[in-house]
């Protein structure tokens, strides 16, 4: 007996569709708001560039991981030129380089002191810089960076909400679809019994079958036959004629 074909699994095309565009949106959020910013670029460039160096400043970093360094934190100083914090690190790397009696190039010298420059006239100027720290103006490397993380991690609802919902659609199609066809059967086993009702008032009657015959209405027995002689009949005597 051959067995029934099990149903082939369906991929849910409206769904995946819904969610890819959903992580579009979320991925050009995250493009938008962090990745192509230029706070969160120089966020990079600045841990980048401490990371290079290590503790001190890079007084035990070796020469290449310094240059390295002095490298990314310029690149960060000309995405935030008016960061305190950057012109601070740019002037104690230059100390070490000096100490470790290495080289720097006019170019990087001048680099580094024209962002001391610009820190100079946005203080002079009254400007909203960082006094205390990063924090006081709102551009923190480390919350710069942590921010697509962040941003990836709230997105996560929103994929749980989009496939609840259409989970819940779902189910409720096929309970209407359920309810539906219970209503089509009970419509057609009510107009079967309606056309079997008329079918039995059409029909006519019959006639109720007689009952079995009773001891008293019953036909008598036939009498059972004469038995016959084997004998030869008796002579008749006839009277003389007078």
């Amino acid at each position: 007996m051959a067995q029934p074909e099990k149903p082939k699994f369906q991929w849910p095309v409206g769904l995946l569709v819904v969610l890819v565009v959903y992580a579009g949106l979320v991925l050009a959020y995250v493009q938008q708001t962090y990745w192509s910013s230029p706070d969160y670029q120089a966020a990079q460039a600045y841990a980048k560039g401490l990371t290079l160096m290590g503790p001190e400043y890079g007084r035990k970093a070796s020469e290449a991981n310094l240059r390295a360094g002095l490298d990314q934190l310029i690149l960060a100083s000309r995405l935030q030129p008016n960061d305190r914090s950057i012109a601070e690190n740019l002037e104690h790397v230059r100390w070490v380089f000096d100490e470790r009696k290495l080289k720097l190039s006019p170019e990087v010298l001048r680099s580094i002191e024209l962002v001391s420059m610009n820190v100079r006239r946005a203080e002079q100027a009254r400007e909203d810089l960082l006094p205390v720290g990063l924090h006081a103006k709102g551009w923190a490397p480390e919350q710069l960076l942590g921010g697509p993380q962040r941003a990836l991690l709230f997105s996560i609802p929103g994929f749980v909400l989009i496939i609840m919902f259409w989970g819940y659609t779902r189910w409720s199609r096929r309970a209407q679809q359920f309810d539906t066809r219970e209503a089509i059967l009970r419509e057609e086993e009510r107009k079967l019994e309606e056309l079997g009702h008329f079918r039995r008032i059409d029909a006519p009657a019959a006639t109720p079958p007689s009952p079995p015959p009773t001891h008293d209405d019953a036909p008598l027995p036939a009498p059972p036959p004469r038995p016959r002689t084997t004998g030869a009949r008796p002579a008749v005597k006839r009277k003389p004629p007078t």
